[in-house]
């Protein structure tokens, strides 16, 4: 009875504490919200955000506006006169045809017929280009055909269409001027390109790479623009992957295609600066390219990238031919992500026809069989990768992320207890980050929440090379602009990869240019990024800023380790922020407002806020 009586006076107790707790709490609430001057200041700031956000949210302007426009009128102004000055140049036209020979006359499977056609075609479309200025894809009819024409053109064709697929604003005005199946041609690059040998062809090439090893092929595994894959087994049963370098693809077709565009662009732009700027980039991206094709560099990177990782996975590589032409690796677990969005979107519209479809895919991962639960956890999921990559220290005081992180270069599986699990393949170009780079990295990112436009200048400004003694005025002057045409305005500033072009057309302006180093890093950001945006989208989540915000301790500790002030890398932001409560809160909300992109109105005004 006893017994009876204090176990009811233990729950009046328990219930008495958490009413008292909530009383306690909503005081305390009360007193920093209405009654001290950074309470005011937070409340005022979150009402005018929401009242800013309710009346007009400004779309960023399109980099891509105009482009197409601008190439038809330099096609149409020099073209003709250009193909002239080509033919008459006897080195062009020498490097051409052993260009030609080492990467348009493959002898891939099934393909004799189709790249004569094709060379064909190719001449016609140009000819027709240069006539009117605008191409005519009409003979291009299907985007197998439309394909073709891009991979036998080259690595650099290859990878701008991979690139413009993930590019939307590029996408739609390529549907609207040369119809779908050109769209759907640039899709299939992501997906899965043409091999260029058969599979006897490819087993030689394992048999010399691995000698007595008895190594099988069992199937090809997919092509990319630049390396092949092959499922393979080994005498003892056990599956694993074989990758290798695509034919009429190495270090010196690489340099011929470089310096065949740079020759190309001298007949285009007649602006010394336009010009030399385009050949850097060149420069840049066939450097970053050239990476790929060092097998010994990309077995180190994913010894690198693995070391320690809590995360995520990388597919180990075991073993490298001795000529290195070939590497041998474990075979990726789980759905890559290009292919689980396609899944996940298909059950989004038909969970019936998912389950008929997938019922292989479910049965050998047993997590799809929850597919909401796949989404929702989908962006935290992703979002955490990025953070142990761009954030947390490895020996030698340093990250390392992987340095081309799109949707064709992880899988997605699980452990044993259902927790979604990244998995990488494709290590051969890697980006490594010193504590240094990481504070700054941290504090242009932190900046960028708030809208602090003049700390988000001064991280670029750092990185371009220019006098020493003009860099207070030439970020004042950048930051004015972004000021002006980025957080002055209420712009959608989650979309990541279009305020990053308008922050690298605002730098041309003032004559600044980011080196190559900083951005291949600031790309493979970028593609984290916009991997967590498109995963959130599925189930119209927000990008979830405080899962990055509570990883930032451990990365201060990393610093503090090294010897960089972790506190210096959030100060600016903070004091920012509680100075310009307004622009820092309209900011910030922006990241936690779900579907913005669905609400979002052509004129800019939301429909609903959430």
């Amino acid at each position: 009875m006893a017994l009876g009586k204090v176990s009811v006076f233990a729950v009046k107790f328990c219930s008495a504490t958490k009413s008292g707790a909530k009383y306690v709490t909503r005081g305390t609430k009360n007193l920093v919200k209405n009654h001290t001057p950074i309470g005011k200041r937070l409340r005022d700031g979150v009402h005018h955000a929401r009242e800013a956000v309710k009346i007009k949210m400004d779309l960023p302007a399109d980099p891509s506006a105009g482009m197409f426009e601008r190439v038809k009128f330099l096609i149409s102004e020099k073209g003709e006169q250009a193909l002239i000055n080509l033919q008459k140049d006897k080195q062009f036209v020498k490097l051409f045809e052993k260009y030609k020979a080492q990467r348009m006359s493959l002898k891939g499977p099934g393909q004799n017929f189709r790249r004569a056609k094709i060379k064909y075609e190719v001449r016609e479309t140009v000819k027709s280009a240069l006539k009117s200025g605008n191409p005519d894809l009409s003979k291009l009819n299907n985007e197998r055909f439309i394909q073709e024409v891009i991979e036998t053109l080259g690595v650099g064709p290859t990878k701008a269409a991979q690139i413009i697929a993930d590019t939307p604003a590029l996408v739609k005005q390529i549907e609207e001027k040369f119809g779908p199946k050109v769209v759907e041609a640039l899709a299939n690059t992501q997906k899965k390109c043409f091999p260029t040998r058969t599979i006897k062809q490819a087993q030689e090439v394992i048999d010399k790479a691995f000698p007595g090893q008895n190594i099988k092929i069992k199937q090809d595994f997919g092509t990319a623009s630049i390396g092949e894959t092959y499922l393979v087994t080994k005498p003892d049963g056990t599956e694993h992957v074989i990758k290798m370098i695509k034919n009429g693809v190495s270090k010196e077709t690489l340099n011929m295609e470089e310096n065949l565009l740079s020759r190309m662009a001298r007949e285009f732009f007649d602006d010394p600066k336009v010009l030399s700027k385009y050949r850097e980039q060149l420069r840049t991206v066939y450097s970053d390219w050239a990476k790929e094709l060092n097998f010994v560099q990309e077995m180190k990177n994913n010894k690198l990238l693995a070391q320690g990782a809590k995360r995520f996975r990388v597919a180990n590589i075991t073993g490298i031919s001795d000529d290195a032409s070939c590497i041998i690796m474990d075979k990726a677990n789980g759905i890559q992500m290009e292919k689980l969005m396609e899944m996940l979107k298909l059950h989004k519209a038909n969970p019936a026809k998912f389950a008929t479809k997938y019922a292989k895919e479910i049965e050998t991962n047993p997590w799809l069989a929850n597919p909401e639960k796949v989404a929702k956890e989908l962006p935290s999921t992703l979002l955490k990768v990025f953070d142990e990559q761009f954030m947390f220290m490895k020996k030698g005081a340093q990250t390392v992320m992987h340095g081309d992180p799109h949707k064709g270069n992880f899988f997605i599986t699980a452990d044993k207890n259902g927790k979604l699990i990244p998995e990488f393949i494709d290590t051969g170009s890697c980006v490594t980050r010193t504590s240094a780079q990481i504070k700054d990295d941290i504090n242009f990112f932190s900046n960028y929440f708030v809208g602090n436009s003049k700390g988000v200048a001064e991280y670029f400004v750092k990185q371009c090379p220019h006098r020493p003694f003009r860099t207070e005025y030439v970020v004042e002057k950048v930051a004015k602009d972004i000021k002006a045409e980025i957080f002055g305005k209420k712009h959608n500033v989650r979309k990541f990869n279009d305020v990053q072009a308008k922050i690298n057309e605002i730098l041309e302006r003032h004559n600044l240019q980011l080196p190559p180093e900083s951005t291949t890093a600031m790309k493979a950001q970028m593609q984290f990024f916009s991997n967590v945006s498109d995963a959130a989208k599925l189930t119209g989540q927000s990008i979830d800023i405080i899962t990055l915000m509570k990883d930032i301790p451990q990365a201060s500790l990393g610093m503090a380790k090294s010897g960089i002030n972790p506190w210096s890398s959030v100060r600016d932001a903070f004091k920012f922020a509680f100075h310009n409560q307004k622009q820092a809160m309209g900011t910030a909300y922006q990241f936690t407002i779900k579907d913005v992109d669905k609400v979002l109105k052509s004129d800019g005004t939301l429909a609903t806020v959430a």
